[in-house]
């Protein structure tokens, strides 16, 4: 990258996050980072909406307003022309997106899991089927189970159901967002999980097959108590690639105004995690980049934590 562009976006695919986006020319960019990689990262506002992805076409296109924003990717416009969010909050009653309908009614295209990222800490989720290993990988599970198949409705309604009995389960005074594992209920279960958790989640110790033994006991208690044609006679064991438990829980840093400089210790499904030069662990969240222009941090610039370094030793 020797010029600014704006992020469209991030991926993971075989331990190799790609960010991708637009350079001022129309033409496509990419960076990719893998374990081992050096980075020196600029983010820089304001947020410009990324466009539209109309249904049927392959890329996406530009926003024809060049649209800035307060907050968000997407302007009003573009994301009512894309029809994608739809589809994520979907339950199944009805179809927000009649152009993916027919796909999304198709028997057994879609797969309802349980993964596990520590101790305590089990997600249940719904992918197609087609997508679940790199599904499951991209999010940073260390262990999983296909528990269900059926079309989108019944996998939505699984999935739902088992969201309400595992939010029952948690100790009182505890939201989804707290990432607090001490204290989860052994049988509280998330339909999603903060960046923030599984920085947690990643430090945790884990013994052999513990995740696999608390997985399996979910998942006996939840065919007990929900009746349901989707769950699979036999669950798919899911073979995802290993991430060693970090020694320290890492900072995340915002996606605004960032200013990074180190090495990649390891993609941590969609998360950097980065060793600064101040030798401190930290995480960035690439898809959070999206909207923003990024560029390279020119040699004689200062990352953030140089920066407030610098201001505590001049007794700001």
């Amino acid at each position: 990258m020797d010029d600014p562009f704006l992020c469209l976006g991030a991926f993971w695919q075989a331990g190799i996050i790609n960010l991708n986006g637009r350079a001022a020319d129309g033409g496509i960019v990419s960076l990719l980072y893998s374990e081992g990689d050096e980075i020196a990262l600029a983010a820089d506002g304001p947020r410009r909406c990324i466009g539209a992805t109309p249904p049927g076409e392959p890329h996406r296109l530009p926003c024809p307003t060049n649209t800035t924003l307060e907050k968000g990717e997407q302007c009003d416009t573009c994301a009512g022309e894309s029809h994608l969010l739809a589809c994520m909050l979907c339950t199944g009653e009805r179809c927000g997106n009649p152009l993916r309908r027919k796909r999304c009614i198709e028997p057994d295209n879609h797969a309802v899991y349980l993964a596990a990222w520590a101790p305590g800490v089990v997600k249940v989720g719904v992918a197609r089927w087609e997508r679940r290993l790199a599904r499951l990988s991209e999010q940073g599970a260390r262990e999983a189970l296909i528990v269900g198949r059926a079309d989108g409705k019944e996998a939505r309604r699984l999935e739902a159901q088992i969201k309400w009995l595992g939010a029952g389960r948690r100790k009182r005074g505890e939201d989804a967002g707290s990432a607090h594992l001490h204290r989860r209920d052994s049988q509280a279960v998330d339909d999603r999980l903060s960046p923030t958790e599984k920085l947690a989640a990643w430090t945790a110790k884990v013994a052999p097959g513990q995740l696999a033994d608390e997985i399996a006991h979910r998942l006996s208690l939840l065919r007990r108590r929900i009746p349901s044609a989707a769950w699979l006679a036999e669950p798919q064991p899911v073979e995802l690639p290993v991430l060693p438990a970090l020694s320290c829980q890492p900072r995340l840093l915002a996606a605004e105004g960032l200013r990074l400089r180190g090495t990649v210790v390891g993609c941590y499904g969609q998360t950097l995690v980065v060793e600064n030069d101040l030798n401190e662990l930290v995480a960035l969240v690439p898809e959070k980049l999206a909207a923003l222009t990024l560029r390279p941090l020119a040699d004689g610039e200062q990352a953030t934590e140089q920066i407030s370094l610098a201001l505590v030793g001049s007794g700001y």
